[in-house]
């Protein structure tokens, strides 16, 4: 009687296997979108900045375009990995600058860094523009935004901010597939002139209260109410009785999955929770501790191949846990289009609203300074990596040396 291993070892050829699977068919390279450091920022941008390369970029635009097998000129993708590569090294330059900058200059810097990676993003996309001069022609009605004072006793919390139907803001949430047929057409010079438009415009605090990030400060610093729910799997919910196993032999298909809902502000009823999202269903309050917030329970009905966050734009970072945030302007919860909408305005106190901004310096509204410091070291470390993610096209999976996630 002879083992497996002898067999083999008397079928062989030298030290080669006879017979067995066919050799493999040659693998294209792709561009990884997984990330082992111990400061996976660095790495980041490393893999942004391999992007100012036009032979990297025209690399990685041609395997967009063969993934969803759209038709391409090869010579047409050369403009596009132009334009592409030069996006990519004007937000490298305005992020790399930022870094020994004051925080007025800073968010200036960080903001015009932002568009840079947005215009990049669109570029990168075969469903975008096909030529730099395309981006730049966004630009000529401006940045799309706008904002005017509110009537408010807090000049800094209650100033307004809305999207205008034309300028780059606008093309740029269109291109990710945002409705914006009813922004405003154009800027109102007081909040009397919104009229009943007042859904397509938040106030400064409101805007700040979409960033999960800041929760240790936010309630420390204003009494307004967060724009995020904490989201978890309902494993209790979701689990089926056992007596129903047992009387059915037929395979069980789910249809959905309940979700646990957390408001941490502890301020939010029913109708305002069914405002996060038209996927939730059934929605009920759940059990609750007074002191730490009001739960919340919900269905959200999905495929039964399917996981229920897949359904969901969940925000995750290295600050926070799973997040749904209350959409901006009813529109849209992209996390990075709210914080660019976020440095847009920060970027407006700091150049036209001096009077503001030396209160937040060293004035009534100091309390905010700290705040929006918080803001720019969330902004720095989060943002390049979402565009990265929308570059690529791809989830970025980022995990420490000798955790659980990282490779053996």
């Amino acid at each position: 009687h002879s083992s497996g291993e002898e067999w083999n070892g008397l079928a062989s050829k030298g030290r080669f296997a006879q017979g067995g699977k066919a050799p493999p068919l040659f693998r294209t390279p792709k561009f990884s979108n997984r990330i082992q450091s111990e400061t996976p920022i660095l790495q980041i941008w490393s893999r942004l900045r391999q992007f100012s390369s036009v032979e990297l970029s025209k690399k990685l635009i041609k395997q967009r375009y063969e993934i969803e097998a759209i038709d391409f000129v090869e010579s047409g993708l050369e403009a596009i990995a132009e334009g592409l590569a030069f996006c990519i090294q004007n937000a490298c330059d305005y992020f790399d600058v930022a870094k020994t900058q004051k925080s007025n200059q800073q968010i200036v810097s960080l903001y015009y860094g932002g568009i840079a990676l947005a215009s990049a993003e669109m570029l990168a996309s075969p469903h975008g523009p096909n030529t730099l001069d395309e981006v730049e022609s966004m630009t000529k009605f401006g940045h799309g935004l706008f904002t005017i004072d509110g009537t408010g006793d807090n000049q800094l919390e209650s100033l307004i901010v809305g999207p205008l139907s034309n300028g780059f803001f606008k093309k740029w949430v269109e291109f990710l597939g945002v409705d914006t047929s009813r922004f405003l057409s154009k800027k109102p010079k007081t909040s009397t002139d919104i009229g009943d438009s007042e859904y397509q415009i938040v106030s400064f605090i409101e805007l700040l209260s979409r960033v999960p990030e800041l929760e240790g400060l936010f309630p420390l610093v204003t009494d307004a109410p967060f724009n995020w729910l904490a989201i978890y799997f309902d494993s209790t919910a979701n689990r089926t009785p056992m007596s129903f196993l047992q009387e059915s032999a037929e395979k069980i298909e789910k249809k959905g999955s309940y979700i646990e809902l957390f408001d941490y502000a502890g301020n939010k009823d029913l109708s305002a929770i069914s405002e996060y999202s038209p996927l939730f269903e059934q929605i009920s309050y759940g059990k609750s501790n007074v002191d730490e917030g009001v739960a919340f329970s919900a269905y959200i009905k999905h495929p039964s191949d399917k996981y229920w966050y897949n359904y969901v734009n969940l925000h995750k970072s290295p600050f926070c846990g799973s997040r749904v945030i209350l959409p901006l302007f009813k529109v849209t919860n992209d996390y990075r289009v709210i914080c660019i909408v976020v440095f847009y305005t920060l970027s407006i106190l700091v150049r036209y609203r001096p009077s503001i901004w030396r209160q937040i310096e060293g004035g009534i509204y100091d309390s905010f300074r700290v705040l929006i410091e918080e803001m720019i070291a969330v902004y720095l470390r989060v943002i390049p990596e979402h565009f990265l993610s929308a570059i690529l096209d791809k989830r970025i999976h980022t995990t420490q040396p000798g955790s659980l996630n990282s490779e053996l």
